[in-house]
């Protein structure tokens, strides 16, 4: 399961999603936001052969640069 999360708010979250799968596209708008999580989880079952990938994903951003930071505990 694939989750975006803006601020602490849940912007996108995926189905479970199965190999073979078509991907889904996600496109969230993240202006204003100060802490943008890009997140996996497992579906309930264990992590036993789980896999993600997020392919192709891009931040287009206007202006300042964003800055990577440590994993925001509270954001679990």
């Amino acid at each position: 399961m694939f989750r975006v999360l803006g601020d602490n708010r849940e912007l996108y979250k995926s189905k479970v999603m199965l190999a073979g799968q078509t991907p889904e596209k996600v496109d969230v708008e993240p202006e204003g936001i100060k802490t943008l999580v890009l997140m996996v989880g497992e579906d309930g079952n264990g992590i036993s052969y789980d896999h993600a990938d997020w392919a192709d994903a891009k931040i287009v951003y206007t202006g300042q640069r964003p800055k990577p930071c440590p994993w925001p505990r509270n954001q679990r």
